[in-house]
């Protein structure tokens, strides 16, 4: 038992650093993805602009600048191409048991080499398996982002909507 605790961080420390190249495929210097949405007005994400928006009150956003280092770069690469971005359709809508109100609504758009998509989805709580792989992949991101410490920084948002 006292050589486990050892092993066990020697691999964790592995898998944690391992570089990139190692985990996936190598990020293209084009790579973009900009994510727009939620409930009301959810958090803008653009690693383009290297920005991240989010609404405090009706009217007033406040911006992170968010410098992504080639570690975070190939993550969100890696969130990308696990979700299947570039297999849905610009109007995604998968069939839901019913309407939920209010609903999310998003528009992200992942470009990189000569491939661009740009998906629509209002999400209706779909149990469809790409309707849970794009909420999964939406949560994923923001998650990801919310954890930077120029996001944290932000106020958080003062209002909410029904």
């Amino acid at each position: 038992m006292n050589g486990f605790y050892p092993v066990v961080a020697v691999v964790l420390i592995t898998l944690v650093a391992a570089p990139p190249a190692e985990q996936g495929a190598a990020v293209p210097a084009d790579f973009a993805l900009h994510i727009v949405g939620g409930l009301c007005s959810g958090p803008t994400i653009d690693t383009r602009d290297e920005t991240y928006r989010r609404e405090i009150v009706t009217g007033r956003w406040v911006t992170a600048k968010v410098s992504l280092t080639p570690v975070q770069r190939s993550a969100l690469f890696e969130m990308v191409t696990v979700a299947e971005l570039m297999a849905y359709p610009e109007e995604f809508v998968p069939t839901a048991r019913s309407r939920v109100i209010p609903a999310s609504r998003h528009v992200i758009t992942v470009q990189f080499g000569s491939q661009r998509r740009t998906i629509r989805w209002t999400d209706h709580a779909s149990e469809e398996p790409a309707a849970m792989r794009l909420r999964q992949f939406i949560r994923q991101v923001r998650a990801y982002f919310e954890a930077m410490p120029e996001v944290a920084r932000l106020p958080k948002q003062q209002a909410f909507c029904l």
